[in-house]
């Protein structure tokens, strides 16, 4: 459990303290932290900062501030952009994966312990499962509610949603300002028929659907005013469709629903629907509030 703490030695933003054994043993030893010991991170620096169990109590009252005994050491990550970004030496092994490469596996390994660690510090698992995830999940309803094994790994099924969310970042990275204004007037949102689609299958979203309607009025208020921030601070990060496919098809990855058992009908319904079985934001949101997801969709399945 992350435990957030208000304030911090200077009293300005926000702390982050996890017990060391959410961390994995490559980094206690990089830290050097005991197995008594507590990480904690300061949003506003670029450094750790450790307390051992004693110091921890001692030093930490009810109001949650940061008064002494803390000592700094630099990690060469920043731990919110651990699933975002990806260096690119990483993007180029999936034949040594193939081949069971054991440092390609390692920093495969190491990569998923950093993402796990993004979704600690958050609390909520958004850093590490966006749209991708939930196109995946959606296949993964379908197949529980018909009483089916699921239709394909995990991996593969994400892989997938990854190369959709590609296509869609390519699509809204060119939109001005002005273009996401005139879009989101000229959309109408048909969130009656997803709630019908669901209904009629038995799949019980209506918690998470409710939700969802809410973040999306909020989203559609204020998504213009944030565009261009969205475009420098996110957008930035993705990759090319072309560079994804390329490293699905060196790792051997399905490129089509069809290479997984999905049907096009099935497949179009996981990119169009699935965004409604989280409350999150995904960027399937934003692909179907400016009216780009179907189109997404249509020409992904006629490839």
């Amino acid at each position: 459990m992350a435990i957030v703490l208000k304030g911090g030695e200077s009293g300005k933003g926000n702390s982050i303290c996890l017990p060391a054994k959410f961390i994995s043993p490559f980094y206690n030893r990089l830290l050097r932290i005991p197995k008594s010991g507590h990480i904690i991170w300061h949003k506003d620096k670029p450094t750790w900062r450790t307390h051992n169990r004693r110091d921890y109590s001692q030093t930490i009252p009810k109001s949650g501030h940061i008064i002494w005994h803390t000592f700094s050491i630099y990690v060469p990550y920043s731990p919110t952009g651990t699933s975002a970004y990806v260096r690119s030496s990483d993007l180029n092994q999936g034949k040594k994966l193939c081949r069971r490469d054991e440092k390609t596996v390692a920093d495969l390994m190491e990569g998923l312990n950093l993402g796990g660690l993004s979704m600690v510090i958050a609390g909520v698992s958004s850093p590490a499962s966006g749209g991708e995830h939930l196109i995946s999940h959606f296949l993964d309803m379908v197949a529980y509610r018909e009483e089916k094994s699921p239709f394909s790994r995990h991996g593969l099924q994400v892989g997938l949603g990854t190369l959709i969310s590609s296509l869609i970042y390519e699509r809204l990275k060119v939109l001005s300002v002005d273009e996401v204004i005139s879009r989101l007037h000229c959309s109408e949102p048909e969130y009656e028929k997803a709630e019908d689609f669901f209904a009629k299958r038995g799949f019980d979203v209506r918690k998470e659907y409710q939700k969802k309607i809410q973040v999306l009025n909020l989203m559609r208020e204020n998504l213009p005013s944030l565009w261009n921030r969205m475009k420098k601070e996110a957008f930035t990060l993705t990759y090319p469709a072309a560079t994804i496919k390329k490293v699905l098809t060196e790792a051997k990855c399905p490129l089509r629903f069809s290479e997984i058992g999905v049907t096009r009908e099935l497949a179009r319904q996981a990119i169009m629907y699935s965004r409604f079985t989280r409350s999150r934001l995904t960027v399937l949101d934003f692909a179907d509030e400016l009216n780009i997801l179907q189109g997404v969709a249509e020409d992904f399945l006629s490839r």
